[in-house]
């Protein structure tokens, strides 16, 4: 089995005689507060698409930079308990494949992260059309430029104080990231301007916890808004929900009856990132 060292992204690219990706100027990573709230704010896709703003565990970080969805991750349990606070200016037109690159380089620098690939069996779900058709409005929002790889879903953050709707629903903020899934008090809501089946599956894995994939055959970039209960029962702050008598779907069957797509369970090989070493505390910034 070959050890994956990542050395410096920068020094890669230049011996391969490549043009170094771009960097960021790190303006602290440290150790977060106790007790305080998950944040990833900014970077491609967003109101302030030059900086980011993370609080996040060290878990999180690994998940971001190599666009993997916990499942396909393999860490030791203590990257969730460390917390740090990230805050970095990034290039003008960065675009999300660049930044994942530039969060690895940062993982490689300041955590001497090691790892490797395996393939192991296990649970997955594959995205498909459901009887009756695809529920999915075309794209309008002349985005044809954005590559798939640039669509970047992050991990679920925690429940948030964001304005409802009057089913209870959050209203999704306009200018923070077609990835955004928008959570309150177990009610949870994404709107897709531009999405291709490859990134909803994506999404879907990152709230599913489980790998997913696309099986849809459709190739089209899609307009969407999908609604579900989350199934948060930890108490947020903030005004009190609107109660229903309707506690509303699950992300499986609002799959179904929203969008037209079905989930189909099985086993599978996956790829699968395995964390060899990383440090515990960050070295000098």
């Amino acid at each position: 089995m070959i050890t994956a060292r990542l050395i410096s992204v920068f020094a890669a690219f230049a011996l391969m005689g490549m043009p170094a990706p771009p960097a960021f100027e790190v303006t602290s990573v440290k150790p977060a507060p106790p007790n305080s709230r998950a944040v990833m704010e900014g970077g491609p896709g967003t109101s302030d698409p030059g900086r980011i703003h993370y609080r996040i565990s060290l878990r999180y970080l690994v998940m971001a930079a190599y666009g993997v969805g916990s499942s396909r991750l393999s860490a030791p349990a203590w990257l969730d308990d460390k917390t740090f606070e990230i805050v970095a200016t990034l290039p003008p037109a960065t675009a999300g494949v660049q930044l994942r690159l530039i969060l690895q380089n940062l993982l490689s620098e300041t955590f001497d992260l090691t790892f490797h690939r395996e393939q192991r069996e296990m649970p997955v779900y594959t995205l498909t059309v459901a009887k009756g058709g695809p529920r999915l409005k075309d794209a309008t929002d002349h985005m044809a430029d954005i590559a798939a790889d640039d669509f970047y879903p992050l991990p679920s953050g925690p429940p948030n104080e964001l304005e409802l709707d009057g089913e209870g629903y959050p209203i999704v903020p306009a200018g923070e990231g077609s990835w955004l899934v928008a959570l309150r008090s177990g009610r949870a809501r994404t709107h897709q301007f531009h999405a291709s089946m490859r990134d909803l599956a994506a999404l879907l894995e990152n709230q599913l916890v489980r790998p997913v994939t696309d099986a849809t055959g459709l190739t089209g970039r899609y307009e969407f808004t999908q609604s579900w209960m989350a199934g948060i029962s930890a108490p947020v702050a903030g005004p009190a929900t609107p109660q229903t008598s309707d506690a509303g779907p699950d992300l499986p069957s609002a799959l179904r009856q929203q969008l037209g797509l079905n989930l189909q369970s099985s086993k599978e090989q996956v790829e699968v990132i395995v964390i060899d070493h990383i440090d515990k505390e960050p070295a000098d910034n």
